[in-house]
């Protein structure tokens, strides 16, 4: 999912690599590793290499679902058949059955206030069969809801390498908008999350049985499904998979379009607005799909949305992309088509480099903001700028890859997903829009990490996502997670992280890799033990904290105070304004808490200004900064409360040589050096200030620059 508030995270290089110098004892680290996986490990399931092991196994369920929709009361009817094989070499005395409409029920458990026009009567069950016999649904003893799911004993158990046929008939409402489905106006809707589903049984947990509370999203593993849906014939059906009735349900001329834009370098309007307003009409009412392989299915509707398509030749397949829109976002959508396949075309080809994985995928323009993925599908609002529709689309479609080609559990771990997307959105958009991480994005990555960092809610990311909530699901489940993922790209570079992640890809598509898959298949092909990143980083609280100790002539001796481990990114400046860059990569405290760094400099005077990681988190940044000579003038005129505007006020205050300024907001921080006069500035030139004085030679305010925008500040009385 990509939320309105999604924060993008860069990483950020310098260039140059020198020679490093150990001090300090030694010590190491080992990944603490939780008593489920140890069992796998232990029963051969899972392998401590990474690998899937040799009794490794997944139930698996095929679909054959029939759905009627009314779009005028936003009502959905449905039958399904479902069999389900039994491949665990457990006996299943019982199965969870997925309601997920049943979060609108009234009276369900929320992660957050619910809209009161979304609140329905859940899934109504109107018949269950279990092998042909009817199950009684008012038994509590047998049939029991909980949350979202649906507990129900079996007759009798399900043995190993055994299947069953469940029949299930249901119906239920469309809810209005809810951020991630329903009408979008009221002929329009997505609808997800649509049908009883069979909840996972695997070799970690055995049944999951996480309610769906509208936080976390999906754990599925892959099932084949058949699925037939009725609509009225002025309406058009976008859903998972392909349509296999093209012939049966598209009038010839769309269907000579559909069929074109199968093949198509360029945009093809499948249907129009002139084909809306000429009465169209379909041959059929019923749309079939089919789709094997994908953990879930979704489908959307409308009588008057604009349907595009276009084709991408990738992995040895032809695949079919969609954008559907309203008119009335014609604007934003004007190039969604394009950059869809552009977007496609950099993911399976220049990076990850891994084929899109299934043979279609379709914008659906349902949202007002953010956006919602599904098997092969998207539900995305309208962004005006270009860089973030393109955002928006990449995010969405990479989802594709994380959770559904792999398959991974959302519910327990969140940032095996949307950090993922996060990470590989920010570079499909660099790379095509050719605009590199700015100074100001830079700055603001810094500033986001180390407002959070080291706070109790900064839980390690090895906490289950569902025990996390509104004031750090977000943090750790996007922002956090991808300025991980770019510390490991720029510890592995390129070549090596793109090995280790096509690896993890090929190795555990569709089943549903834990961290430690994760964890130890990059150590296992990158060749490295990274325990001493995993464990600070992903499963222990802290932070990141460097601290320059010393200057001695060329040496700077720097000390880790912190637990988790950044990069080093030194800069020293010398009398004549030549400055000299360092970039040692963070394995250099896998087994020191100290390092002296050296300067090569041709010139033989020492630096005047040193300071470190304006480009990392630093959670006490006062000591990452050397003055060869502190400005010997008193800096206690500059110190105060400062007002920007109505709203924004911000402190400055006095240390020894420079001034400290923080924004009383809590988000913004920074240390400024005396350049000239009543002129400061910060070390990387992000901002700079000229401080005003009234007739009488006190200070009354500050002009200046911050990322190249104008300030103005008044000293406050």
């Amino acid at each position: 999912m990509f939320p309105d508030n999604y924060i993008p995270m860069s990483r950020f290089f310098l260039l140059l690599i020198l020679l490093v110098a150990f001090a300090g004892p030694s010590y190491s680290q080992e990944l603490y590793v939780p008593i489920e996986v140890q069992k796998a490990y232990a029963r051969g399931t899972r392998m401590p290499d990474g690998a899937p092991g040799p009794h490794f196994w997944q139930n698996h369920a095929r679909y054959s679902i029939d759905v009627a929709v009314d779009p005028a009361t936003a009502s959905l009817r449905g039958e399904e058949t479902v069999v389900y094989v039994n491949h665990s070499p457990d006996d299943l005395r019982r199965l969870v059955i997925r309601l997920l409409y049943d979060i609108y029920r009234k009276g369900a458990q929320r992660d957050s206030d619910q809209d009161p026009a979304t609140i329905t009567d859940g899934v109504i069950l109107e018949y269950l069969s279990i092998d042909g016999v009817e199950a009684d649904l008012s038994n509590p003893r047998h049939a029991r809801r909980r949350g979202t799911n649906f507990l129900l004993d079996l007759p009798d158990p399900l043995p190993p390498g055994d299947s069953l046929s469940l029949v299930v008939k249901w119906s239920q409402q469309i809810p209005p908008n809810d951020g991630r489905i329903g009408t979008c106006d009221s002929t329009s809707a997505f609808s997800g999350y649509f049908y009883p589903q069979i909840a996972v049984y695997d070799d970690i947990d055995g049944w999951d049985t996480y309610p769906h509370d509208g936080k976390t999203e999906f754990y599925n593993l892959p099932a084949d499904f058949d699925v037939r849906i009725r609509a009225p014939r002025n309406f058009a059906i976008w859903a998972t998979g392909e349509l296999v009735n093209a012939a049966e349900v598209l009038p010839k001329e769309l269907r000579q379009r559909y069929e074109k834009a199968a093949k198509a370098n360029e945009p093809v309007v499948i249907i129009g607005p002139e084909d809306w307003k000429k009465g169209l009409s379909m041959l059929s009412d019923t749309w079939h799909f089919r789709a094997k392989g994908v953990p879930d299915f979704a489908f959307a509707y409308s009588d008057h949305f604009t349907w595009e398509g276009i084709s991408l030749q990738t992995g040895g397949r032809s695949v079919r992309i969609y954008t559907v829109f309203p008119e009335s976002h014609r604007e934003a959508y004007e190039m969604a088509t394009v950059q869809q396949r552009d977007i496609m075309r950099f993911f399976s080809e220049d990076f990850p480099g891994i084929p899109y994985p299934y043979p279609a995928f379709t914008t659906f323009n349902g949202l007002r903001g953010g956006g919602m993925e599904f098997p092969m599908m998207a539900n995305n609002g309208a962004p005006r700028s270009e860089r973030g529709m393109m955002g928006l689309i990449a995010h969405e479609m990479y989802h594709m890859y994380v959770p559904f080609y792999l398959c991974t559990n959302e519910k327990k771990y969140a940032w095996m997903d949307e950090g993922w997307a996060s990470f590989m959105d920010e570079r499909a958009v660099a790379a095509l829009l050719d605009q590199p991480p700015t100074l100001r994005r830079q700055m603001q990555t810094v500033g986001a990490l180390e407002n959070i960092l080291g706070a109790l809610t900064n839980v390690p990311l090895l906490t289950l996502s569902e025990y996390t909530g509104p004031g750090n699901y977000g943090f750790n489940a996007y922002s956090y997670p991808e300025y991980l993922y770019g510390l490991l790209y720029d510890q592995l570079g390129e070549p090596t992280f793109r090995k280790c992640l096509q690896e993890f890809y090929r190795r555990w598509n569709g089943k549903g890799p834990t961290p430690y898959d994760f964890f130890n298949t990059f150590e296992e092909v990158a060749g490295v033990d990274l325990d001493w990143f995993w464990q600070p980083w992903f499963a222990e609280f802290g932070y990141p904290d460097l601290a320059i100790e010393e200057v001695s002539g060329s040496e700077v001796h720097i000390a880790r105070h912190g637990n988790k481990p950044v990069p080093i990114e030194l800069t020293a400046v010398y009398p004549n304004g030549d400055t000299v860059s360092v970039f040692w990569k963070m394995d250099v405290w896998a087994k020191t808490k100290k390092v002296i760094v050296p300067l090569v400099y041709a010139g033989s005077e020492p630096p005047t200004l040193v300071y470190l990681n304006s480009y990392y988190p630093d959670l006490h940044r006062e000591d990452n900064f050397f003055l060869a000579k502190p400005d010997p003038r008193p800096l206690d005129e500059y110190a105060g409360v400062y007002r920007i505007g109505r709203d924004g006020l911000l402190k400055v205050h006095a240390r020894e040589g420079f001034l400290y300024l923080e924004s009383l907001q809590g988000w913004n921080e920074y240390w400024l050096f005396p350049l000239e006069g009543d002129r400061f500035g910060t070390a990387e030139g992000a901002m700079e200030v000229q401080f005003k004085r009234d007739a009488n030679g006190q200070i009354v305010g500050y002009e200046g620059t911050r990322f190249n925008d104008s300030i103005s500040a008044t000293k406050e009385p």
